[in-house]
């Protein structure tokens, strides 16, 4: 655990009677990283094909994709 977030985890534990767990909030990296953001482009494409069957496009939805 660094420097800065032991300060705060004894701040929190002294005026708040409660711990931070920072450990948790950690952002996922490499293979897990790519995975989240396949998954988030797939359910991405799949809200933009119901808006295309519903006829109801957003303005994103029209012209080519992004280049990358």
């Amino acid at each position: 655990m660094d420097k800065v977030s032991e300060v705060i985890k004894r701040i929190s534990r002294r005026y708040l009677d409660s711990d931070i767990a920072f450990h948790i909030l950690r952002e996922p990296r490499g293979a897990e990283a790519l995975l989240y953001v396949i998954r988030d482009g797939l359910e991405a494409d799949e809200a933009r094909h119901e808006r295309l069957r519903a006829g109801k496009l957003a303005p994103g939805d029209y012209g080519p994709p992004r280049a990358l």
